[in-house]
């Protein structure tokens, strides 16, 4: 379904209609698309396809190969699973296993690559997702539709509170996006260098104190200062990960004397309530708290952190726990009406459930949801204060 009619009907045929009846065929849609099969093999070797890998190893159906179209990681190992070209396997296992395309991008080109090459069962990851869900899902923003079918009422709520259209078509599309990874409209990716920082809704200025929940390596720093300077009166950057910290702190001492005095730096994870969790350190930017996380990490509100802080913007970018981070900053985002950005794309119900506690927090907050990757990617939702100066209406 593509957005040719407006956003709320499309949102109403998408929820009572399109969502149950995908709902109700969601773990057969795999079977029905590929048929009786010996096994899978899986196209892309990247993270994706790695994490597919393993969930069906712990499913009990290891994949027997990999295909990769980089010529370099042919006939290597990865995961004690080989990586064959796409003729080797094809010539291997063409007519006997699914070709399960494990990549984001160009599906349809890829599958009829495949198929022209004599694969005779092709599918897209999705349907086996939810297929073998308890072993591969929740992923990032995508699981079960039908755990969608119980938030409907939420879903018609958060929707209802963008008034800009830009929002509301991404908002759909987002929706249909996550129960298809396909849609016939998709609205404007915005500029990247925007994401923190966007033009459509809110002046950044020299006043600001300005909080980076997920700091990273500095990046969000740099990019703060790119759009304003020196001239802000504080920056608190919160990052747990020990590996990131390190070079956090590497790259503020690279700064002006009279910047680093102005940047006060925290190693803590956010949520609810203030406790020690484990914490999976990458020393990336996927870095996350996860059960079998290999190290423990002091888990705090914000409303703790910052203390008598007044903050005017809070960016959140923290792998999955921005909606626990949100409700650990309800005392500060009550009392100061700070604007906030917060990423939307790391859980499917955080599309309309972060919204939707913003909302509780400050009803007087101006929404709109914008998306700074081709599809699903750097989705962030912002909430502005309607009476703050500077606010400029969602265009």
């Amino acid at each position: 379904m593509g957005l040719h009619i407006e956003p709320i009907e499309a949102l109403g045929q998408f929820l009572h209609y399109d969502l149950p009846r995908l709902a109700s065929i969601e773990r057969s849609i795999y079977d029905t698309q590929v048929g009786p099969v010996k096994g899978i093999v899986i196209y892309g070797c990247g993270k994706l396809g790695r994490v597919v890998a393993e969930g069906l190893t712990r499913a009990g159906l290891p994949p027997a190969a990999f295909v990769d179209a980089n010529k370099n990681l042919s006939s290597t190992q990865k995961s004690d699973v080989p990586i064959l070209s796409q003729s080797e396997a094809i010539a291997a296992f063409g007519q006997t296993h699914a070709f399960v395309v494990t990549v984001w991008r160009n599906y349809d080109k890829i599958k009829q690559a495949l198929l022209d090459a004599k694969a005779k069962h092709v599918v897209h990851f999705l349907p086996l997702l939810w297929k073998f869900y308890s072993d591969l899902l929740p992923y990032y923003n995508l699981n079960l539709p039908s755990n969608m079918l119980h938030q409907i009422k939420e879903i018609e709520m958060a929707f209802s509170l963008f008034e800009d259209r830009d929002s509301q078509e991404e908002f759909v599309f987002q929706l249909l996006w996550m129960t298809s990874l396909c849609c016939l409209h998709v609205p404007t990716c915005r500029p990247a260098d925007e994401q923190y920082f966007p033009i459509h809704n809110f002046d950044i200025g020299a006043e600001e104190v300005f909080v980076d929940c997920g700091a990273y390596v500095g990046d969000t720093i740099e990019a703060f200062r790119n759009r304003v300077g020196n001239a802000f009166r504080q920056i608190i950057a919160i990052e747990p990960d020990p590996k990131n910290l390190r070079e956090l702190k590497s790259f503020v001492a690279t700064l002006p004397n009279e910047v680093q005095s102005k940047v006060r730096i925290e190693q803590f994870g956010l949520g609810s309530a203030d406790r020690v969790m484990a914490f999976n350190a990458t020393g990336s930017e996927s870095s996350s708290v996860n059960d079998a996380g290999t190290v423990k990490i002091q888990i705090n509100r914000l409303d703790v952190i910052l203390g008598e802080i007044e903050p005017t913007y809070i960016k959140m970018d923290i792998e999955g726990a921005e909606l626990e981070a949100l409700i650990g900053a309800e005392e500060t985002i009550r009392k100061y009406q700070p604007r906030i950005a917060a990423c939307v794309y790391h859980a499917q119900e955080h599309l309309w459930k972060v919204p939707l506690e913003m909302n509780r927090l400050n009803p007087c907050y101006c929404l709109s949801l914008r998306r700074y990757r081709d599809e699903f990617g750097d989705v962030v939702c912002y909430a502005v204060p309607i009476a703050r100066a500077g606010y400029k209406h969602a265009r």
